[in-house]
């Protein structure tokens, strides 16, 4: 009891100092990142370095999870461009698509994705923007971007979500994509070319914490208006046997 005591009264102390300056008064939205929840394969760089296959892995902050409680709060589909491996690789943008570059691009069936014009490829992404639930309670936001076979994923969470109603004096009415939270951990598929680690989502609580849902209204308005800025995943993350699906 007397450390909890203690603890709760450094806070306050802390707290109590920053209501001048925090020290973050000059930072603004290039600042800060928001980091990306990825899953480790069997050949990713990091089960290189000991974290375990399987694993859901911020690749900010280098911390491993066998599942973690996560609140969708915004969804897009985007198409990103790559530089080819053959050329050097690297993240080059993403487009909606309706945007020129997209609708010009062809097909390419042995790559499985389209090409622009000048030969880049067109990986079709869907991204979730939302908050982790740490073990203490506290959201962190993050971005799960979704792509090759993790896509089939990305589209049941969607009918999920968008299959939970609830009924009201005006009749029945469909809650916000952040309508609950999930329980997310992995599940390992394979085919003839080889194994992979995919997601598993679980439908887990409804959302009913006021500070949270304040924190997800701000958060789907940074992402709206275009200011949060997101540590793009590595083109190598998911492994080649996934990307030939």
């Amino acid at each position: 009891m007397s450390n909890e005591l203690a603890v709760t009264e450094n806070t306050d102390l802390i707290l109590a100092a920053g209501e001048d300056h925090t020290g973050f008064e000059e930072m603004d939205s290039n600042d800060y990142v928001v980091p990306f929840l990825t899953i480790i394969q069997k050949m990713s760089p990091e089960a290189d370095q000991g974290v375990k296959p399987g694993s859901l892995y911020n690749k900010t902050t280098e911390d491993a999870h066998e599942s973690v409680t996560f609140i969708p709060c915004y969804y897009q589909k985007r198409h990103v461009m790559w530089r080819p491996r053959i050329k050097g690789g690297g993240y080059l943008g993403q487009f909606t698509s309706s945007d020129p570059i997209v609708i010009n691009a062809e097909y390419n069936s042995e790559l499985n994705c389209k090409l622009t014009t000048d030969g880049n490829e067109l990986i079709e992404t869907g991204y979730f923007y939302g908050l982790l639930i740490n073990a203490d309670g506290v959201p962190e936001p993050m971005v799960i971007a979704m792509k090759s076979s993790e896509l089939k994923m990305a589209r049941r969470w969607l009918t999920i979500a968008k299959a939970e109603k609830v009924k009201t004096v005006a009749g029945w009415k469909s809650l916000p994509l952040f309508g609950n939270s999930y329980t997310l951990s992995t599940n390992l598929e394979s085919n003839s070319k080889g194994s992979w680690y995919n997601w598993k989502i679980r439908k887990d609580a409804r959302v009913t914490d006021e500070d949270i849902i304040v924190t997800i209204r701000q958060f789907i308005e940074m992402v709206v208006a275009e200011k949060v800025e997101v540590v793009q995943a590595g083109e190598n993350d998911i492994s080649e046997d996934e990307e030939e699906l």
